[in-house]
């Protein structure tokens, strides 16, 4: 009898109670896309998506094509940018929860300067290295990269630098410098704002091949501090503001183009995906701040995933067993509350969709609902996983104990329909 399982040639890791290991279906993705989008309040984008739907097409392609939720959460102490970008990459929240040591990331500031402290050790807490998605990935031999539109998001490339990042002892040295690529610079105006996406675009487009990593942070500010229409400069919910919102679609919607364009090349082809999401929302308790981090409008934002094999146009939440809805609730965050969907739970969910293990020691680890399972049907073992586990493949062995296991040279089954590969 053949025993299959489940491999992934990066990730190594077993999937739980299966026995099986994560590897690759019909597609793969080999790129992900990490894009915040600077006080991006969920609630008026959901609105907006319904009243001025042509004004907003590609941030409906993230939501008709893909899987996402106009109510997820920023951290529930902070709902500033530094404090839950520093949570964005390391699966971390800010604090400690009720009864845990060593869990929060304890970065509170909103501001940076070099020198001033990093990730690992703010102000007069002990230092603790808090590994990031860059670390998971760039330790494995893949490349990283950081476009912003805020010097302040120097924080994470300095905490992931040559000086202050992690030795690497996974497997080949690939050295202590998680981030590759560093495109990092205050943005304000209309032309300085486009600099991000048009950096993406660039590498995305590279000749004679892309240069696009394997993992990115994309960060867009228009929507906060951006020219006239952010968020401190004309209210959350102004005409202006809405504006902004517009122009980070037509980002997006620029950065599909790339990708679309580079349908020829192996690299890129079906490849790539995008997890969106942003820091805070804004315009609570006062018209152009987000500082009070209990105000609904402060701490409700969106998530989307899109890309290879991912289910379209459903509720994201209905993609995870361990997270809930909240409604119009706050949960805290701790160890028995049932959490909603946040911001910190982004790095993993990047981390998964490239068939990589969770970050190492992230407190925010959002558990797949479709997991691979065996059954009997008709005489025959049938295998199924869900498609957005791209990076996988099917082995088999006759031993347990002794092996070899054996790479099965049938290609799956992709059942759109169920979103579902398939091997009998």
């Amino acid at each position: 009898m053949n025993f299959p399982r489940f491999y992934a040639s990066r990730a190594f890791v077993f999937l739980a109670g299966l026995g099986l290991l994560a590897g690759p279906a019909a597609a793969e993705i080999k790129h992900v896309l990490h894009i915040t989008v600077d006080g991006l309040r969920g609630d008026l984008l959901e609105g907006m998506l319904v009243t001025s739907p042509a004004d907003y097409t590609n941030f409906r392609k993230l939501r008709d094509e893909g899987a996402g939720t106009f109510n997820a959460r920023c951290d529930f102490h902070f709902s500033e940018t530094l404090p839950n970008h520093c949570s964005v990459v390391t699966g971390r929240p800010v604090n400690n929860p009720a009864g845990t040591v060593g869990v929060g990331h304890l970065y509170t500031s909103n501001g940076y300067s070099a020198g001033g402290g990093n990730i690992h050790k703010f102000g007069s807490a002990a230092y603790q290295y808090k590994a990031s998605a860059f670390d998971t990935v760039h330790d494995r031999g893949l490349g990283t990269a950081i476009y912003a539109g805020k010097t302040r998001l120097l924080v994470v490339a300095d905490s992931y630098n040559a000086a202050n990042g992690r030795a690497d002892t996974l497997g080949e040295d690939n050295g202590k410098q998680k981030i590759d690529f560093t495109s990092v610079a205050d943005l304000s105006t209309p032309t300085e704002l486009a600099r991000v996406k048009n950096a993406v675009v660039a590498d995305i487009k590279a000749v004679p091949a892309s240069k696009l990593k394997s993992y990115s942070l994309v960060h867009f500010t228009d929507t906060d501090t951006g020219a006239a229409g952010g968020g401190h400069n004309a209210g959350w919910g102004s005409a202006a503001w809405k504006l902004a919102v517009r122009d980070v679609d037509r980002y997006l919607g620029d950065i599909f183009a790339a990708l679309a364009a580079e349908e020829t090349d192996p690299a890129i082809k079906g490849k790539v995906a995008i997890v969106l999401t942003s820091d805070h929302g804004g315009g609570g308790g006062a018209p152009n701040t987000h500082t009070d981090a209990a105000h609904a409008a402060n701490y409700t934002i969106p998530v989307f995933l899109w890309g290879p094999g991912i289910p379209a146009g459903v509720d994201l939440y209905g993609l995870f067993k361990n997270r809930v809805n909240p409604a119009a609730g706050r949960p805290v965050i701790s160890l028995s509350a049932p959490q909603p969907l946040r911001n910190a739970d982004t790095a993993n969910m990047a981390m998964a969709l490239l068939g990589l293990p969770v970050v190492e020691d992230s407190f925010f680890q959002p558990e797949f609902a479709a997991t691979p399972t065996i059954r009997k049907e008709a005489g025959n073992y049938v295998v199924r996983w869900p498609s957005y586990l791209t990076n996988y493949r099917l082995e088999s062995t006759t031993d347990l104990a002794a092996g070899p296991w054996i790479a099965d040279p049938v290609d799956p089954v992709e059942d759109s329909a169920t979103m579902t590969m398939t091997r009998t």
